[in-house]
């Protein structure tokens, strides 16, 4: 994710956390109209679909935020663009009545207890059997990897937060406090442990680490096998799905 306005010291002060709040509210009010739409954008969608299948946090390319990442048969959607969707509150579909929810390099910009209503919501939406698929930077494995011995995968996590270092030495210290509250708009790293508490206690089953390889949906398969080694190192993949 690539911020215009702030790149030095100031991502660690108050004023930049203002920042980026107000940038949200007013970003959203700029994009009011694709709001008053959206129902009717996601109706169209899914009126030529067999299978229903969202992508949360696809990017909007807009107001600093990342690329877009469209998936062949997913509705794409992110907190601006055509169909905005803020993952902090009600999620606008009906019950039971999705295949497939995935997302990447998502979860961790929501609190902790955002999380707890983003999952009770996806499992409110999800059909019977209906999948959860949830890529995010891994707390547990990018520790693990800093704290090695192979410098060679460390210097790639190392040079994926070079600016984020802002001229520093890289330490293992340094990183994780980037990654879990300076930089990149994070507000809660997770490690397999913790996901698979919260997506049990929303009512999920199955949870479970997956590889990217054993993905059946070909969409997403693609998708992260096209990611950079930076992303593959630091990212793992979650699993749960709905079996009732």
């Amino acid at each position: 994710m690539k911020n215009y306005l702030i790149k030095k010291n100031e991502r660690e002060s108050l004023l930049y956390s203002i920042f980026q709040e107000l940038k949200y509210f007013f970003g959203k009010i700029h994009n009011s109209y694709n709001y008053f739409t959206r129902r009717k954008n996601i109706e169209n969608f899914f009126s030529n679909q067999e299978y229903k299948k969202i992508q949360f946090g696809a990017g909007s390319g807009k107001f600093g935020e990342a690329d877009i990442s469209l998936i062949k048969g997913f509705l794409d959607t992110d907190i601006f663009g055509k169909i905005p969707i803020d993952i902090n509150f009600k999620l606008p579909f009906k019950s039971c009545s999705i295949d497939i929810i995935f997302s990447s390099h998502l979860i961790e910009h929501i609190y902790q207890r955002k999380m707890d209503y983003f999952l009770q919501e996806s499992n409110r939406i999800l059909k019977k059997n209906g999948k959860l698929i949830v890529a995010t930077p891994s707390l547990e494995k990018i520790i693990k990897i800093l704290y090695s011995n192979d410098d060679t995968i460390k210097n790639i996590i190392y040079s994926d937060h070079k600016e984020a270092l802002m001229g520093r030495k890289p330490t293992v210290a340094r990183i994780i406090n980037a990654l879990t509250h300076i930089n990149y708009g994070h507000k809660f790293l997770l490690d397999f442990q913790t996901f698979e508490n919260l997506a049990a206690n929303a009512g999920f089953n199955n949870i479970k680490k997956l590889e990217i390889k054993n993905i059946d949906d070909s969409g997403i398969k693609n998708y992260l096998l096209n990611k950079n080694d930076a992303y593959k190192v630091q990212t793992e993949i979650f699993y749960a799905d709905k079996k009732n």
